[in-house]
């Protein structure tokens, strides 16, 4: 299976973040039905697993992903996707460019931003992604490199991680 992400522009989720009034809350991942966003990029395909793991391979993962802004957006965070292929030509998805009809029970992940950013027309956003695991956690740290530079989100999983 693989992930897939995109520069989200979704005023509402980030400002019912904000009146929570906790800058924690912006290093948080949320699984949430983005109907009120907009998305000015195109997904890319992030991080691929395979099961089962008869290596015994990290499942830890780091990558930069560049995307270029097919209109001018604030960037309120990042929408996550999963395509997942489960036996010959059976899938199952959430990714826009494989979406399986009828997926109402999953939902992307959102991925905020403690600083929305405006990026122009042309422009490219780099975003730099990490999943990180230890022997009781799992958790993302992400952040901006362009068009501006933002600090590291939820270093060491400090504000969020999912206990294995």
């Amino acid at each position: 299976y693989y992930s897939t992400i995109r520069p989200v522009s979704t005023t509402k989720l980030w400002s019912e973040l904000r009146k929570q009034n906790d800058p924690a809350k912006f290093e948080c991942p949320y699984v949430v039905y983005l109907h009120q966003a907009w998305y000015p990029c195109e997904a890319q395909k992030v991080f691929t697993y395979e099961h089962p793991n008869w290596l015994k391979e990290t499942n830890d993962r780091y990558g930069t992903y560049s995307f270029e802004a097919s209109e001018s957006f604030c960037c309120t965070g990042f929408a996550g996707y999963f395509h997942c292929d489960l036996y010959k030509d059976i899938s199952i998805s959430i990714d826009p460019a494989t979406y399986s009809e009828g997926m109402f029970s999953w939902f992307p992940i959102y991925f905020p931003v403690k600083t929305p950013f405006r990026v122009e027309k042309g422009e490219k956003v780099t975003l730099h992604m990490w999943r990180v695991s230890t022997e009781s956690n799992v958790w993302y740290e992400w952040n901006v490199s362009s068009p501006r530079v933002l600090p590291i989100h939820n270093v060491a999983g400090e504000s969020y991680a999912i206990g294995k």
